[in-house]
């Protein structure tokens, strides 16, 4: 990832800005600079409990909301999204709002690996999967 984009794509010239979220505890979210890039980091819990695995996702989603504040005051010339499905609805709403190009890439086959789980009974909730 490093190569493609911060070495390939920005030796092209182009402007990269991430929405991503933070790794560690962080109730604040903020911007900074990361290697020549706009970095917009969105508030996380780390806990282990129910509550706090719950609380991440709903930061995850807020943080990724932020994403129709982007692309209304900036002139992208697509969005991508890496492997968050729920937050791939929410973006792609705003892309189709903004009119900019969307672009889904899922890095791993999640839906397969899901339904092998699923039929290996190995899954942590079958139903689900």
């Amino acid at each position: 990832m490093k190569v493609l984009f911060f070495q390939e794509l920005r030796n092209r010239g182009h402007q990269i800005d991430w929405l991503m979220q933070s790794e560690k505890p962080c109730d604040t979210p903020y911007r900074t600079e990361w290697m020549g890039c706009k970095l917009w980091v969105g508030a996380m819990h780390t806990g282990e409990s129910r509550l706090h695995r719950f609380l991440k996702h709903v930061y995850g989603s807020l943080n990724d909301l932020r994403s129709f504040r982007m692309l209304k005051h900036e002139k992208y010339d697509f969005v991508q999204v890496k492997d968050k499905f729920l937050s791939a609805l929410i973006v792609l709403l705003a892309a189709r709002i903004t009119q900019t190009r969307f672009i889904y890439w899922l890095s791993f086959p999640f839906p397969e690996a899901s339904l092998y789980q699923a039929a290996q009974s190995t899954a942590r909730y079958p139903l689900l999967y």
